[in-house]
């Protein structure tokens, strides 16, 4: 039984070792509203959790140390669970495929998409939303003002500059609305006013970015309901 109980363990500590520990840590830059907190278009990076693994040793091992042997199984098991889980979540936050092709037909379409895209991007660097609130919905209009009104309160300013569209793919029509997924690069970055200082991004490298539009179509005058951040 003790045979049984041992070959088990090794088993599952190495199927834990195997699920828990990734072959290689994803990050992700943050274009145009796809940051960090204090900004909508700063450029961050987002990498697999490994700090709960260790949380994790030391919910299992203290048991070792304390001399409760009947409990050596139940920590294998739990190591195990907790290898599972973080495996499903890491497959589920892949990168995406950065994609440099326009998957539209309609030109028209896409010189729209394009030109939205930039004179939003502009006013944004600027910070100055007013010349282009006819291209915004109400709502993002307002969440996007309070996030300048964030970053000048914090004396920072960010940057979203000589963004170029690479790619456009996954256009969705709806009945008054459509989505569409947009890569470009551009150099993005975050700084400090007071200090004269870069605190996020680069000024020199150029990013990839991939995000999630979705446009409405009011009265035939297209505006932006919602920027998504996506890992590119």
């Amino acid at each position: 039984m003790k045979i049984k109980i041992l070959i088990i363990s090794l088993g599952l500590c190495f199927l834990f070792l195997i699920l828990a520990f990734p072959t290689q840590v994803f990050a992700t830059a943050g274009g145009h509203f796809g940051g960090s907190v204090h900004t909508s278009i700063t450029h961050t990076r987002s990498y697999s959790s490994h700090s709960s693994f260790h949380r994790g040793y030391g919910i299992g091992f203290p048991f070792f140390h304390r001399g409760y042997g009947t409990s050596f199984p139940l920590d294998f098991f739990l190591f195990a669970a907790i290898g599972i889980i973080a495996k499903i979540r890491q497959s589920s936050n892949r990168k995406s495929k950065y994609t440099k092709i326009i998957e539209i037909e309609d030109t028209t379409r896409v010189e729209q998409i394009e030109t939205i895209f930039k004179d939003i991007q502009r006013a944004w660097s600027a910070q100055e939303l007013a010349g282009v609130r006819n291209l915004y919905t109400d709502k993002l209009f307002e969440q996007h003002e309070k996030a300048l009104t964030k970053l000048s309160e914090n004396q920072q300013t960010n940057y979203t500059l000589n963004p170029i569209i690479e790619g456009l793919s996954r256009y969705r029509e709806k009945e008054n609305s459509f989505t569409v997924d947009i890569f470009f690069r551009a150099i993005d970055y975050t700084s400090d006013d007071n200090r004269n200082t870069i605190i996020n991004g680069t000024s020199t490298d150029y990013q990839n970015f991939h995000q999630r539009w979705t446009f409405v179509n009011d009265e035939n005058v297209l505006q932006v309901s919602k920027i998504k951040a996506l890992k590119s």
